[in-house]
């Protein structure tokens, strides 16, 4: 396996507040004739669910969009972060669950300098 593509510098490099981080659902569960459901663990690892939504720059966006259609092939490579939502800790490989939908928030005006605010939130998932 290559190594992980790596979020790129000019996009926000902390997590906005807001952003959440599940805990990987590793249990199957079967259900039996009579009693509680039984449990027992698929697996030792899982991914790890997180939802961030950003407010960006139009630059900034132009930026995301490339490095998910054409550095990650369309959100079907991984990437490494700088941050772990949780724990701030380096080293974490992430992964798109969806693709991204960049919506305008407030379009600003051109000539007189202001660009347009865009918001975008980003489904991905942390791998074991």
């Amino acid at each position: 396996m290559s190594a992980p593509e790596v979020w790129p510098p000019s996009l926000p490099q902390s997590w906005p507040l807001g952003t959440s981080e599940a805990m990987p659902d590793i249990l199957v569960r079967s259900s039996v004739d009579a009693g509680p459901s039984k449990v027992r663990r698929r697996a030792t690892a899982g991914v790890r669910p997180v939802r961030a939504t950003f407010r960006m720059a139009e630059s900034s966006i132009n930026v995301l969009q490339s490095f998910f259609e054409t550095t990650l092939k369309g959100g079907s490579l991984s990437f490494e972060h700088p941050r772990r939502p949780s724990t701030g800790s380096a080293g974490y490989v992430f992964r798109f669950t969806r693709p991204i939908e960049p919506r305008v928030l407030s379009g600003g005006d051109v000539s007189l300098g202001q660009n347009p605010i865009w918001e975008v939130d980003l489904d991905l998932e942390i791998l074991p």
